[in-house]
């Protein structure tokens, strides 16, 4: 019978848990590295749906992207996720930008979906940025890209078109805001991220970039998918269940 730690090792092998960025709370997040696996639910998110529907199919583990605790919890009272997946003896285990950052990621695996090609970690000249993926594509426009990317995600995305043709590429699923001056820095003609804010939309605008926004949940969801597969190959006496996840923002 397989083990949480069986799966830990597996998953550390592949995406090397300690890769994690420093503010990052990746790894076993609740439960017990002894504990019997038979059943395990895949999810972007532990929200209450999402742990309704493991807890109805009897899950042993939950593997997650975003970690469940990122602040210091105060407290854990009966109607907290906490108490009601050590109550269901429900162990979790996240890997959040471990898996953003490691070859065959989410990133790589973002650009595979969205045709980027010729893909590599993106390097400054004082830093490097094991998140983000920077490629080529097709010579295009940034209206024709951005809806390329909404065909292919199927979601809402925004575009700040700083009106260049686009070949250099650059992704990073999430929230990318934070690398926009090194993408500058690197020639990229459009930059594709989860999310990113109007004033930094707009900086890159006004420096020469196309920004394409394209939803933090459906930049990352599809990595999700190949995780469960991945998992599926590997412990084939594990059921990976069905669990229905929606993005947590409605578009108008």
């Amino acid at each position: 019978m397989q083990k949480v730690l069986d799966v830990y090792n597996f998953l550390n092998e592949k995406y090397t848990i300690e890769n994690q960025e420093p503010w990052d709370n990746s790894g076993l997040i609740v439960g017990d590295y002894r504990n019997e696996v038979r059943k395990i639910a895949v999810v972007l998110d532990i929200n209450d749906e999402t742990l309704r529907q493991s807890i109805e199919q009897k899950a042993d583990l939950i593997v997650s992207h975003h970690p469940l605790i990122f602040k210091p919890v105060k407290k854990i009272t009966s109607e907290s996720i906490e108490y009601k997946l050590i109550k269901n003896n429900i162990s979790v285990i996240s890997i959040h930008t471990c898996y953003d950052n490691a070859k065959d990621g989410v990133n790589d695996i973002l650009c595979e979906k969205l045709g980027i090609e010729n893909t590599r970690v993106v390097e400054t000249s004082d830093v490097v940025c094991p998140i983000v993926r920077m490629g080529t594509v097709n010579e295009t426009i940034g209206e024709e890209l951005a809806k390329k990317v909404k065909e292919i995600l199927s979601g809402k995305v925004s575009l700040a078109d700083a009106g260049n043709r686009i070949r250099n590429v650059a992704v990073c699923s999430g929230s990318g805001s934070d690398f926009i001056r090194e993408m500058i820095e690197n020639n990229v003609d459009a930059y594709i991220t989860g999310e990113a804010s109007y004033h930094d939309m707009l900086f890159a605008k006004d420096n020469g970039m196309s920004v394409i926004s394209a939803g933090h949940y459906e930049t990352e969801k599809p990595a999700m998918e190949v995780l469960k597969e991945r998992i599926k190959e590997r412990f084939n006496d594990i059921e990976i269940l069905s669990v229905v996840e929606n993005g947590p923002i409605i578009y108008f």
